[in-house]
């Protein structure tokens, strides 16, 4: 199965590599094209335990990849849109990052 994770934040990369480690081939997909660049050399942008290892290992078994290109979308089976949803004064959710990322 190829599966899309948008964002490369704490919750999107953190679920990138443990799908990679499951054997799916994963692409993770940012906006942030420095963040890219160092998840593409190995460089864990999050501390999460396990995570380094996990990163190294999906990059190795080319199971893990990074991309600033949205049309890495173009023949996935999953999507999954992990980016940010701060809550605002009113403790409504921003979902302006979830709309980008879909559109």
């Amino acid at each position: 199965m190829k599966i899309t994770v948008i964002g490369a934040g704490y919750v999107g990369l953190t679920t990138a590599v443990c799908l990679a480690e499951r054997g799916h081939h994963t692409v993770c997909v940012d906006t942030d094209v420095a963040r890219v660049a160092q998840l593409r050399q190995g460089i864990a942008t999050v501390d999460e335990p396990g995570l380094a290892e996990l990163l190294a290992s999906g990059l190795a078994d080319q199971t893990l990849y990074f991309s600033a290109d949205f049309g890495a979308l173009s023949d996935c089976d999953v999507v999954f849109v992990c980016v940010p949803t701060p809550s605002g004064a009113d403790g409504a959710a921003d979902l302006s990052a979830v709309w980008s990322a879909v559109t």
